[in-house]
């Protein structure tokens, strides 16, 4: 190989590790957009492939957002690691296929799991969720 070629397979090398650790830090940052969004799983007409619906809580990373129409650049950029990040590690929450589970999991998740966006807001009504339930529990006549 001429060294053209080798200098041109280290640079290459370097901008894909630069790339996958960019991501990596940008997705330990982020956390699941308590905002439902089109992924494509739940459409309105289904057999007809008619509107997305959004009914998923996806996560995103810090710094870009990834859905079917709401990308932004950031989002386009690390699409392919975003796919794969919701495929392995941080799973889609789908608020219809499976509404049980997902506000089970809203309700026992810690708040580092969510997107910083939406942290403070979250925290503030699980506090709230929490006073309601021990105050209800309280007002409940004993058996």
């Amino acid at each position: 190989m001429t060294k053209k070629i080798k200098h041109l397979i280290k640079l290459i090398f370097v901008a894909c590790v630069f790339y996958i650790l960019s991501y990596v830090f940008d997705s330990y940052f982020g956390g699941y957009w308590l905002k439902p969004e089109m992924d494509g799983s739940v459409r309105y007409v289904p057999n007809a492939g008619g509107f997305a619906l959004p009914v998923s809580i996806m996560w995103q990373p810090r710094y870009g957002h990834d859905s079917v129409g709401h990308t932004d650049l950031l989002g386009w950029i690390y699409a392919p690691l975003i796919l794969l990040d919701r495929n392995f590690i941080h799973p889609t929450k789908n608020m219809v296929l499976d509404e049980q589970g997902t506000w089970k999991w809203l309700h026992h998740t810690s708040s580092d799991q969510i997107h910083p966006f939406f942290r403070k807001e979250f925290e503030d009504w699980k506090k709230n969720s929490l006073t309601n339930n021990v105050e209800h529990l309280r007002e409940s006549p004993e058996q």
